[in-house]
C-alpha cells in the first residue's frame, strides 16, 4: 500500500517440451484473479540459452493493482504448444524456470495542507497582518483563487511550488515555498495600485481616501505614503 504505478520484471527458461506460452494475472485478495491485457510472452529454450531470458521488462501492471494492502501475480500457461513448437501433451514433463522476479512502484506522495493569507504590504519590512487583501494567487502556473485573501490548498508534502499573488493585477509577488504539514504563509503585497495601471499615484490615493473603513483606510494611506510613485514593472520585493 501507499505505491502506484506498479511494474513487474521478470525472467524465464524452459525445455523443450515444457510451456511456451505466458500470460499474467493479479487478484487483490489472493482469490479472485484477473487476466493482465497484452501480458502474453514466450519462454526460450534453454538448448539456446545457458541461463533464464527477461520475459518482462518493467511491464505496466493495471491501474487496480496500485495502493493495495495486498497484490498477488500469477504467472500462468496461456496456450497449447511446447517451446519446441510441439503440441503440448496431456501432462507436461518440461522444466520451467523463473528468476530475477522485480516487483516496483513509485510511492504516492503524502497529501497537507498549506494555508496562504494575503495581507497589505505598509513598507517592504512591514506586513499588516490586520489588513487582509484580496488577491489573485496563481500556483505553478495555474490560477487557484480570484478576490481572496485566504486559501487553504492541498498539496504534495515535500514537493517545491511557485506561488504568484497579486491584487488587480499588477505588483506581483513570487513566493517559493516545500509544502509541510501545518505551513502558514502570510504574504505581504503592495495593493495600492487601485486603477491598475502599473503605478501608484494621485489617482489610487483618491480611492483611498473615499474607503468607508476607517482602520483599512488608515493603513492604506500608511502604505501610499511609503509607495507613492512606484512602479509596478519596476519593483522589487
Amino acid at each position: 500500500m501507499g505505491y502506484q504505478g506498479i511494474t513487474l520484471g521478470a525472467e524465464q527458461i524452459c525445455s523443450n517440451k515444457a510451456p511456451r506460452d505466458w500470460s499474467l494475472a493479479y487478484s487483490t485478495d489472493g482469490v479472485s484473479y484477473h487476466f493482465v491485457e497484452n501480458s502474453n510472452v514466450r519462454a526460450v529454450s534453454n538448448d539456446a540459452f545457458d541461463s533464464t531470458v527477461e520475459t518482462y521488462n518493467n511491464f505496466r501492471l493495471p491501474d487496480e493493482c496500485d495502493n493495495r494492502e495486498e497484490l498477488y501475480i500469477k504467472v500462468f500457461i496461456n496456450g497449447g504448444e511446447s517451446v519446441d513448437s510441439t503440441e503440448l501433451a496431456d501432462v507436461t514433463k518440461g522444466n520451467c524456470g523463473i528468476n530475477n522476479v522485480e516487483i516496483s512502484g513509485i510511492e504516492i506522495s503524502k497529501e497537507v495542507d498549506v494555508e496562504i493569507n494575503v495581507f497589505l504590504l505598509e513598507n517592504k519590512d512591514v506586513i499588516n497582518e490586520n489588513c487582509p487583501v484580496e488577491a489573485t494567487m496563481i500556483l505553478d502556473g495555474d490560477t487557484v483563487c480570484e478576490n481572496q485573501s485566504s486559501k487553504v490548498l492541498t498539496l504534495n508534502e515535500e514537493e517545491k511550488y511557485t506561488l504568484k499573488v497579486s491584487a488587480n493585477g499588477t505588483f506581483e509577488r513570487n513566493v517559493s515555498f516545500t509544502a509541510e504539514a501545518d505551513l502558514v504563509l502570510n504574504i505581504g503585497i503592495v495593493a495600492l495600485d487601485l486603477d491598475s495601471n502599473g503605478v501608484i499615484n494621485a489617482k489610487d490615493y483618491s480611492r483611498i481616501i473615499r474607503m468607508s473603513d476607517t482602520s483599512k483606510q488608515k493603513a492604506y494611506e500608511n502604505a501610499f505614503q511609503n509607495f507613492i510613485n512606484k512602479k509596478s514593472d519596476g519593483f522589487i520585493y
